[in-house]
């Protein structure tokens, strides 16, 4: 079972097997990690996008 984060508790990696996860995608390979480490990954996605856009398209 790749994905077997040894932070994570037995249940929890029990119950992603018994799901039928198996492996990781890209990203949650990437973001479970920092995810575990307190980074807000959840607040950045929603608004680095935002922050990217043009100031026309923010609505003021």
């Amino acid at each position: 079972m790749e994905f077997d984060f040894s932070q994570l508790s037995e249940p929890l990696r029990r119950a992603l097997k018994d799901l039928g996860f198996e492996k990781p995608t890209p990203i949650q390979r990437e973001a479970i990690p920092l995810a575990l480490k307190d980074y807000d990954i959840l607040e950045a996605v929603l608004k680095i996008p935002y922050w990217d856009r043009p100031p026309s398209l923010k609505g003021n």
